[in-house]
């Protein structure tokens, strides 16, 4: 065997060295490579355990913040898990076995903006309603819902505001809507008294308030203005109400021939009107009342003539209205002698006031009657049939409601409970519904009680 040379064995050690240094750096390596693989599962559990809305709901409270902060990955698994927790909640993901339940009394108040739709057992097409959380800011009173089942009922989500606002413990409104969306806001609670504004009267519609969901003026035209009755308790703010709603007749006064004021109440309510303006008549007595109403038939007849001569269907200008105050003093007559000429004259009066309503509105005519109870003694079945629009202010007895609205489940607001200053407008042609806050007259414009 040839002996190794100088060089040769410093090129063997150097090659020992190097070998044990490779050594060396694979055992680090492994001893990495097994360290990250404890560390990718902890945090993998870490995020398991964050995002597992399905164990703990009330995780969903910072949903929203943690799917705007985190890592990619666990922004994908948040939505996952929520809407596999609403689908769990709706029907069971196990054969035989029922929906997940959650504690709704005991839930964290952040995670509750998640789950408004089953609270309100609300669902589209077998899903319930999901929060976006691209478009949503809890924190900011945000919300916008997707429905992946259908359209958006959007008057059923108006019958569950009340609902929303005691869950939410806020003041809620529908703010916009798609066919598939639809936004929530927190609104800043309208003030007890809103001062009256001139500012608000505009040409060509009649100003009744503010309108508590959108807290904007609330407005009906004039053309599309439908025969109304306004009823409430005392003491709510029907007399300020009707005010305001006149403020409006006087604004444009000019696309009326005449307004006509009748005051039940020996002239109180109306005496301020009394030579305003030349097309502004008030009235007190019964007897005026009678004539009045059978002018009125014979006006609505000759205009009627005339539409028919020009084949037109509408009268969009010369516009008269006929406002009762209290027409529980004219409802029923004093004479109950069916013989006698006071009581055939109120009969008449009624038979006018039941034509007025049936066709009048074609012809330009536009009946105001207000009253405290919508019942028989104070206003008729057959007159109370015939006007379309209702004005309603607190009516607290089920039975008053229920003959004015009908079903009551489906109102925005129950008008058994409202507060001072409130009243729930539904036009029956237009299916048009809102709660409507009116604004006070100062002690200038008006002595009536609010």
């Amino acid at each position: 065997m040839t002996k190794p040379t100088a060089e040769q064995l410093a090129e063997a050690k150097r090659l020992i060295v190097a070998i044990e240094a490779k050594r060396h750096q694979v055992t680090n390596l492994k001893a990495l490579i097994t360290a990250a693989g404890f560390s990718v599962a902890a945090n993998e559990d870490e995020r398991c355990a964050a995002v597992n809305f399905d164990l703990e709901p009330n995780k969903l409270a910072g949903a929203m913040e943690l799917f705007r902060r985190t890592d990619p990955t666990t922004r994908q698994a948040i939505p996952q898990s929520y809407y596999f927790l609403l689908s769990a909640m709706l029907e069971s993901l196990v054969p035989g076995g029922r929906p997940k339940k959650v504690d709704f009394d005991h839930l964290h108040p952040g995670a509750r903006p998640y789950l408004l739709g089953p609270y309100l057992n609300l669902t589209v097409g077998k899903t319930f309603p999901r929060l976006c959380f691209e478009r949503s800011n809890p924190q900011r009173g945000r919300l916008t819902y997707v429905v992946t089942g259908g359209p958006v009922d959007v008057q059923l989500w108006r019958q569950h505001l009340p609902a929303v606002n005691e869950w939410f413990d806020g003041d809620w409104s529908i703010e916009k809507h798609t066919a598939t969306t639809i936004s929530l806001i927190r609104r800043k609670p309208l003030p007890d008294i809103i001062p009256f504004n001139p500012k608000w009267l505009r040409d060509g519609d009649l100003f009744l308030g503010i309108d508590v969901e959108t807290r904007k003026p609330f407005y009906v035209p004039i053309n599309e203005m439908t025969h109304t009755l306004v009823c409430g308790t005392t003491g709510m703010g029907k007399s300020n109400g009707l005010h305001v709603l006149l403020r409006s007749f006087l604004h444009n006064i000019d696309q009326f021939d005449h307004v006509h004021l009748v005051c039940g109440k020996g002239g109180v309510a109306f005496r301020r009107y009394t030579g305003i303006h030349p097309k502004v008549s008030t009235y007190s007595e019964p007897e005026d009342l009678w004539h009045l109403a059978a002018d009125l038939v014979r006006t609505m007849k000759a205009r009627n003539a005339k539409m028919v001569e020009r084949g037109e269907d509408n009268t969009y200008s010369g516009y008269i209205a006929l406002v009762i105050d209290e027409f529980g003093a004219f409802n029923l007559c004093d004479n109950p002698d069916r013989k006698s000429d006071e009581f055939k004259s109120h009969q008449a009066f009624m038979t006018a006031m039941m034509h007025l309503g049936k066709r009048g509105r074609s012809a330009g005519i536009r009946l105001i009657l207000t009253t405290q109870e919508p019942t028989e003694r104070d206003i008729s079945t057959g007159i109370k049939s015939v006007l379309p629009s209702a004005l309603a202010y607190r009516l607290p007895l089920t039975q008053h409601a229920t003959s004015v609205f009908g079903e009551l489940s489906e109102l925005p607001d129950d008008v058994r409970r409202m507060q001072l200053g409130l009243a729930l407008y539904a036009d029956s042609i237009s299916a048009e519904l809102a709660v409507i806050k009116f604004p006070i007259l100062c002690s200038e414009q008006t002595t009536d009680d609010p």
